[in-house]
């Protein structure tokens, strides 16, 4: 990104929050998006989209710096600047500073925790800056001193997505950080800008490394249930702890420590009985009794995937659920194009007039060549207006399935076949 085009983007989004007399400090929801907290408040601004799209899709700034982080600099940003009495001067001193900040690497050693591992060698090198390591004493002594909290200039701490959880370390006595390091650690050795993007840099490459060692396993042993894994990675819920050295400091990332509590209360319940709390209870019912029909089937694997959908930390398999969730319910057929009936089936559920249904048909084509080039040229490039999108499509039609008469009452796919062709030829 060229700083001109930041600096727009900043002088656009203050003006239109000085026009809309929207206050920063008011209370608001969230999305996330690789660990960034995007304001769902502000993401209605076409202003704000515009500036957070630019950043996410940003090569160079991906590369450097975690988007956690720039999450932070980003709303100080944007804070500084409307607070100010003089915007265009401001947005040139923080926008400088930003680019400053971009150009200065430092170096990390990560040590990422491998889970069910016997390692009888002292290390397995795959390359000068990245090993495994077998987690005895004298690795220990050498990686621990007192850990210290990650920092924004002098003040500001960034908890990691949980928050740094002091360790008091004594060799061969604290059981707790021998359960969180494990046996084994893997050792990366990476540049960055901040340590959260360090640790990120880790966590992908220890991955693979796992990825690689099951690829030998099933040379040499062939285990079927073999749970080599890093901690936390997918649906698991695990605790991660990842030490991280810059220089002399030690850092601690306890990316699990806390996490958000689903908070039921009396509004809940409304939207319980508003979103189809009723119709899903008879599906459970349903499902108990083994008497599902073969739309109630589809619509059960759709929230189910939905649903993991929500955990997963991969955007692109996270873009794909969501996919497979509106597949699940809107493809009755192994014959048709899947993608012109897909296209063809949202466009109609959701749009009234022919322009609309129009748009949403081009729009779902677009999402399907993105789906296109993830699955069959291994392109990583799913954005959050992507994400947004595909989900909202995808609530829409299970809302549909739980809540209107219309939809609930199809039982088979022929008749949702039927239903659509009413619809196309009215």
């Amino acid at each position: 990104m060229k700083k001109n085009t930041l600096k727009q983007y900043l002088l656009e989004l203050n003006k239109c929050l000085k026009n809309e007399k929207i206050n920063l400090n008011d209370n608001d929801t969230y999305s996330y998006y690789d660990g960034m907290q995007v304001s769902k408040k502000l993401w209605q601004l076409d202003a704000y989209r515009k500036l957070v799209s630019s950043i996410i899709e940003d090569d160079f700034i991906n590369s450097r710096t975690s988007l956690k982080y720039m999450e932070h600099i980003l709303m100080s940003i944007i804070n500084r600047i409307y607070d100010s009495e003089n915007p265009s001067e401001t947005v040139i001193e923080e926008t400088t500073k930003f680019f400053q900040f971009l150009n200065e690497l430092s170096d990390y050693e990560i040590f990422v925790p491998l889970r069910d591992i016997s390692l009888e060698i002292e290390e397995i090198v795959f390359c000068k800056n990245v090993k495994v390591l077998k987690s005895d004493e004298r690795l220990i002594h050498s990686i621990i001193v007192k850990p210290e909290k990650i920092t924004i200039g002098s003040q500001n701490p960034i908890p990691f997505g949980g928050r740094v959880k002091p360790i008091s370390y004594r060799a061969g006595t604290d059981k707790e950080f021998y359960s969180c390091i494990g046996s084994a650690v893997i050792q990366v050795i990476v540049k960055a800008c901040d340590p959260i993007k360090a640790v990120q840099i880790a966590l992908n490459i220890s991955r693979l490394v796992v990825c690689f060692l099951k690829y030998l396993d099933w040379h040499i042993w062939d285990t079927e249930n073999l749970s080599l894994r890093v901690p936390g990675y997918g649906l698991d819920n695990e605790n991660l702890l990842v030490i991280v050295k810059n220089n002399d400091k030690v850092l601690v990332w306890d990316e699990n420590y806390e996490s958000e509590e689903y908070e039921i209360d009396a509004l809940t319940q409304k939207y319980i009985v508003n979103l189809g709390g009723q119709r899903f209870g008879e599906l459970l019912e349903k499902q108990l009794s083994g008497e599902l029909n073969e739309i109630e089937q589809s619509v059960m694997q759709s929230l189910i995937i939905f649903g993991e959908s929500r955990n997963e930390q991969n955007n692109n398999l996270r873009f794909l659920k969501l996919m497979l969730s509106i597949e699940y319910l809107l493809n009755t057929s192994s014959v048709e194009p899947i993608v012109s009936t897909i296209c063809d089936r949202i466009a109609f559920m959701f749009g009234e007039h022919l322009d609309e249904r129009i748009c949403i048909a081009e729009d779902v084509k677009k999402q399907y060549n993105k789906r296109s080039r993830v699955v069959h040229h291994g392109k990583s490039e799913i954005g959050l207006q992507e994400l947004d999108k595909l989900e909202r499509y995808a609530l829409g039609i299970i809302h549909k399935f739980l809540c209107e008469d219309e939809w609930k009452s199809i039982s088979n796919k022929k008749d949702l076949n039927k239903k659509f062709n009413e619809i196309k030829f009215s």
